[in-house]
Formats: structure tokens, sequence, C-alpha cells
């Protein structure tokens, strides 16, 4: 009976380390174009005190290699920015920034977005040093004002890299 109780705890040391790892919670409304995020999906949060600069917002123009944003940017220290967009095909796509081609309110990419990026959609700025927030989605909720409250809690996927338990002898379980 004792070997089979080893598994249920190796799963209680998991979730014992997602309860620590996983402890900010963010409570944000959005129209619909945010309402794509159901509850359980992982998606990513840029937050502008976090980084120290608003490097998120809203795409005012866009070509497939180029975003005119509704406000200027200026691009974070760190190696290997990249720009994330909502496409208008519906898909999000991440590619790196063309530094040299980027100032004021274009943002330039080495490499084509596979659509356009969606004017009005969102876009958002990572490098090495300043990335993106993981949380998973709890809760979408209707504001009844055209708005939807959205609830979730951080994700840390490092829980799953920790080394899982290894049971040497399967026959000591039945």
């Amino acid at each position: 009976m004792a070997a089979l109780l080893k598994p249920s705890k190796a799963f209680g040391t998991v979730d014992d380390e997602s309860e620590e790892l996983d402890a900010s919670t963010v409570t944000f409304s959005v129209g619909l174009d945010g309402v794509f995020v159901l509850p359980g999906q992982v998606f990513a949060v840029q937050d502008e005190l976090r980084a120290g600069t608003r490097l998120s917002g809203r795409i005012a123009s866009s070509t497939s290699t180029s975003i005119v944003a509704d406000q200027s940017i200026t691009l974070p220290t760190g190696d290997n920015p990249k720009l994330t967009c909502l496409l208008t095909d519906g898909t999000v796509e991440t590619k790196r920034i063309d530094t040299d081609n980027t100032s004021g309110t274009t943002v330039t990419v080495n490499n084509a977005f596979s659509s356009d990026p969606l004017a009005g959609g969102i876009y958002s700025i990572s490098t090495n040093n300043v990335k993106e927030q993981k949380f998973r989605c709890l809760s979408v909720g209707d504001n009844s004002d055209g708005t939807f409250a959205v609830v979730a809690v951080e994700f840390n996927d490092t829980i799953y890299l920790q080394q899982k338990p290894t049971i040497k002898n399967w026959n000591s379980l039945t």
C-alpha cells in the first residue's frame, strides 16, 4: 500500500511547487478583441510597471514587415528584441525586430509576418532582459458594458522542468 502513495506524493510535490511559484494574480478588462482567451489557457502580459516602460499597445497601421504603433517606442535594453502581434487572420506571431530600421512609432521586423498585423490589434515588445509574463486564465466574465473581466494566475513553466521521481520497481505497485 505504501508504494501506491509514492506517485500521489510526487503529484503533491508538483502541486506544492506550483503554488509557491504561481503566486501573482491579475484582473483586467478587455473588449471583444481580448475575449479569445479561455479558462485554462496560458497567455502573455507585458506589464509597464514591471518592465519600467510601456512596451505594448495598439497597432495604428501595418504592412507584413512593419507596424506603426499608437505611441513612440524606445526599445528596451537587451539582446534579441522581438515584436509579437495579433494578425489579420486571428493568429499571433513573433518576429525579430530590425533595430536599424526602427524609430519613433515605426517598428520594422527582419522577416515578414505570414499576414499583416491587425490595425487596432495588440502588439508587444520583448528582449532577453525584458520578457512578457505568462498567466493562466482562471475565468472570463461579462461586465455587461461591452467589456469582459479576465482573472488569471501567474504561470511558471519551470515547475514542469523539475526532476520527476522515478519508480525503479514497477512490480511493487501491484
